[in-house]
């Protein structure tokens, strides 16, 4: 009996030693992303999600998930020490206003186009006589600029294969993979090749307690992909691309 009771003081222990010395939650925003981050009624799910909040258990921190769009989760981090993003695209404008504290994913972009099109390009610079669709991400825009190739800009992620299929453009450039299970219902694209690998971060107001952004920082030292995670990803059947992010992103490129 007073083993058991000591198995069940230990935990409680262990989290009060671990908690950084405050007393407010942090408040983490996130947009819904399949099959990353999925709306649940009035809650969130998702490997992203619950690794996050496994991590931070872990590390003693209390926090709250609400789910806002990406673009008022921005101004509202930038408003209130103590309120943080998760999975955020890196932009170098909002470095003056935010903090970036930790990567916590890779997001891998690939050139799509409409099966049957007849697009041929293994490279950036075979793109150029054709029209492009490009994801809200600084750094891909900065590299079709450096290649001096012309896009349409699309300020809604999720729209892109959409777009694709109705002939706005000959070719999409996005981390939206059919792979991943986030392509509508008769949705038909070839993926042509891979542009880069760019990441997305945890972003918090740079007024957050310093103790929970170390806490924060050590927690998310793999990502969302330390060995612990694993079960999670592989629950949402995404088993094989946790072991693929460990192996091109944690283990090779990430870790100091």
């Amino acid at each position: 009996m007073l083993l058991g009771f000591l198995r069940h003081l230990f935990p409680l222990a262990l989290a009060v030693l671990l908690a950084p010395a405050w007393a407010s939650p942090l408040h983490i925003l996130v947009e819904p992303y399949p099959p990353f981050v999925v709306q649940r009624g009035l809650g969130l799910g998702g490997p992203y999600v619950d690794a996050f909040a496994q991590l931070a258990k872990q590390r003693g921190l209390v926090t709250t998930l609400e789910s806002v769009p990406m673009r008022r989760a921005l101004k509202a981090a930038q408003a209130a020490p103590g309120t943080c993003v998760l999975g955020v695209n890196y932009a170098a404008a909002d470095a003056e206003v935010l903090l970036y504290v930790s990567p916590v994913a890779p997001v891998y972009i690939w050139a799509y186009s409409r099966h049957g099109a007849n697009v041929h390009a293994d490279t950036l610079a075979g793109l150029g006589h054709y029209s492009l669709g490009v994801v809200d991400i600084p750094e891909i825009r900065q590299l079709l600029e450096g290649a001096g190739l012309r896009y349409e800009y699309l300020p809604f992620n999720g729209k892109g294969l959409q777009m694709l299929q109705a002939s706005r453009f000959d070719v999409l450039l996005s981390d939206v993979g059919p792979e991943l299970g986030n392509a509508p219902a008769g949705t038909n694209v070839d993926r042509l090749f891979l542009v880069t690998r760019v990441e997305r971060w945890l972003a918090c107001n740079p007024a957050t307690d310093p103790t929970s952004l170390a806490a924060l920082r050590a927690g998310l030292h793999e990502g969302l992909f330390p060995e612990e995670t694993r079960d999670i990803w592989s629950r949402y059947g995404l088993g094989s691309y946790f072991d693929t992010v460990r192996k091109e992103w944690v283990t090779s490129s990430k870790m100091p």
